[in-house]
Order: structure tokens, then C-alpha cells, then sequence
């Protein structure tokens, strides 16, 4: 005997589910959204160096036709030649993109640099060796040097003694004041924290993207801004960031011996 034919309105199958086009607007969508800011800024230097790095390495691995453009294709064909490593491969590419120093997206000392850019700002959708190369040379070409040395120069120039005696002062005079220990003031009310929170948003949203929109792009460093300001909300992560910069400070200050 034939089933019963179901009754009308039992038909679960949610609103434009089977709508052959709804994935192909969604891309689009997402496409027009994502670059939204590049159609009336034009694209960051990010972008055109990516773009460069990508048709470099097409010509090295011998790509043609319309792969030349495809950042994921070339840079799986880039890690699978049996040309040279990919880090080898990166410094043999063809053109003045080249890293200064020999310095590349999986060295020591900037391969967590990379991974911090591309986290925080979201970069990291196609997290390949090219978009990471791509950070290490903008970095070089902001710095004017490695980021190694350059960082390692700031380093030392802030920790030399005169600057040291001035840290000295200000944590001095910021807790005796005229030689008297400071008392603390009344506690901020729930509205003044929501306020100064509000303020603080407004600002960091306005500062990032007028710094970063001609490196990384501006849609990039408005989410990073959002993502910064969201993880400084959390009291647990932010007293757990200081006690390991403590402890990395003591660690180096008082090695073992």
C-alpha cells in the first residue's frame, strides 16, 4: 500500500534552500564586501605585492594561462618543486622582490611576527608562503632594514641608561607623588568604565585603519582593530599577557646560571 501523501505545510525544507543561484550570490556578496574599500581606495600594498610574488613564482615554477593569478595554486606548486625548498624557492624568484638579507617568513625570529599579522588582522584565510613573504617585505620596506636588526636597534635604544633613569622617575613620581605615596582615588562607576570603553573603541576603530590602509589594506585593519579591542576585554587574558612579559622580563634580567 502507497504511503499517504503528506499534508500540506508539513514540507520542512527551509525558504530558498534548493534556489540553484543562492551560493553564486553569497560569493558575490562576500567578493563585493571584501573589497568594497579597494574600489574607491584602490588596493594596498599588500595586494600588489601579493599579486607580484604571485606572477614571479608562476614564471618560476612554469605556470601559464590563467593559473598565474591563483595565489593558492602557485604557491602549492612553489612548495611541491623539486626545484629547491620553498624558502629557497622565494629568494630565486625573478624580479626586485627579494627580502633583504636573505630573510624569510619562517626565519626565527620573524616567522611569529608573521603569524601575529596574520591573526590579528585576519590575513590568514590563505595563510601560504607567498602572503607571508608578501608581510616580510613591507615590513623591510617600512622598517628600511631586516625586522630582526631594526627591532634589536629599538631594543637597545630604549633600554640604554638614560632611558632607564627616566622609567626610573616616572614610576617613582606616578606612586610618591611630592614624596608621599599616593592614595588611590574613588573607584570609576559602571558608567564611567562604559564610557571610557566607548571612547577607547571609537578611537582605536579611527587610528587603525587611517595607519594601516595603505599597507594591509583598510576592510584588514578595521577587523583588526575590532579583534585587538575585543581580546583587551578579557580581564583574564590581559592579567595572563602581563605575568608572562613579567616573567620573560625577570627571565632575561636574572638568567639561571
Amino acid at each position: 500500500m502507497a504511503a499517504p501523501p503528506p499534508p500540506p505545510g508539513s514540507d520542512k525544507t527551509a525558504p530558498g534552500a534548493n534556489f540553484p543561484g543562492k551560493r553564486f550570490v553569497r560569493t558575490m556578496y562576500k567578493s563585493v564586501a571584501d573589497s568594497i574599500d579597494d574600489m574607491f581606495f584602490g588596493p594596498s600594498m599588500l595586494d600588489v605585492i601579493i599579486q607580484r610574488l604571485t606572477s614571479q613564482a608562476a614564471e618560476f615554477v612554469g605556470i601559464v594561462g590563467s593559473g598565474v593569478h591563483d595565489e593558492d595554486l602557485v604557491s602549492q606548486a612553489l612548495r611541491v618543486s623539486s626545484r629547491a625548498t620553498s624558502e629557497d624557492s622565494l629568494l630565486q624568484l625573478p624580479g626586485d622582490l627579494k627580502p633583504l638579507d636573505g630573510e624569510t617568513s619562517t626565519s626565527s625570529f620573524s616567522s611569529p611576527i608573521c603569524d601575529l599579522i596574520l591573526a590579528v588582522f585576519e590575513l590568514n584565510k590563505k595563510n601560504n608562503r607567498l602572503r607571508r613573504q608578501a608581510i616580510v617585505i613591507i615590513l623591510q620596506q617600512v622598517f628600511g632594514s631586516t625586522i630582526e636588526r631594526k627591532l634589536r636597534e629599538t631594543t637597545k635604544e630604549f633600554l640604554d641608561e638614560p632611558h632607564l633613569l627616566s622609567y626610573i622617575d616616572i614610576f617613582r613620581g606616578s606612586l610618591w607623588e611630592n614624596g608621599q605615596l599616593k592614595t588611590g582615588g574613588p573607584p570609576c562607576t559602571a558608567e564611567e568604565k562604559l564610557r571610557t570603553r566607548d571612547e577607547a573603541n571609537r578611537k582605536l576603530s579611527a587610528l587603525m585603519p587611517d595607519l594601516g590602509a595603505n599597507m594591509i589594506g583598510r576592510s584588514n585593519t578595521r577587523r583588526g582593530a575590532r579583534r585587538i579591542f575585543a581580546v583587551m576585554q578579557n580581564r583574564r587574558l590581559n592579567q595572563h599577557l602581563m605575568y608572562t612579559i613579567v616573567d620573560e622580563v625577570f627571565a632575561a634580567l636574572f638568567p639561571e646560571q
